[in-house]
């Protein structure tokens, strides 16, 4: 089993939100790459990097995530979610060398742009490529 510690993104800190809203933010670290090498310490191979910014169409942290994957090395791999809704921000995520980017809503929003990232990044360019959707009881959620 290989587990994904999550690292969330708001303003170049990690941050977790109650319940999704952004109002309700409680602030963990000033130092994302720092939370990163704690993660790596205790064992991790994978992170999963979220970009909330990003994903509420205010701003963006890919700076952050690249230089997590700079200061980490081969050490961990990092997996970039967050607001990648066009094939721009995918291959901007890629080239700051994320080994897998998540695509939420806009798989569920647009069949063609899922295939197109499908095709066009996983083979091509030799990444990964994850469609993900929240979930509760029987209901899914898009953003």
């Amino acid at each position: 089993m290989i587990l994904y510690p999550a690292i969330d993104l708001r303003h170049g800190r990690v941050v977790r939100l109650s319940q999704g809203n952004a109002a309700r933010e409680t602030v963990y670290s000033h130092d994302p790459v720092a939370q990163a090498s704690t993660f790596v310490a205790a064992g991790a191979s994978w992170l999963h990097v979220v970009d909330l910014d990003r994903a509420f169409g205010d701003g963006d942290n890919l700076k952050v995530v690249a230089s997590i994957v700079e200061a980490l090395g081969t050490e961990v791999r990092v997996q970039a979610g967050g607001g990648f809704r066009s094939i721009a921000t995918i291959v901007a995520a890629i080239e700051a060398r994320a080994a897998r980017v998540v695509i939420g809503t806009a798989a569920i929003r647009a069949g063609t742009y899922e295939s197109t990232a499908t095709r066009g990044f996983s083979r091509a360019r030799r990444t990964g490529y994850i469609g993900i959707w929240d979930a509760a009881g029987s209901k899914m959620f898009r953003k």
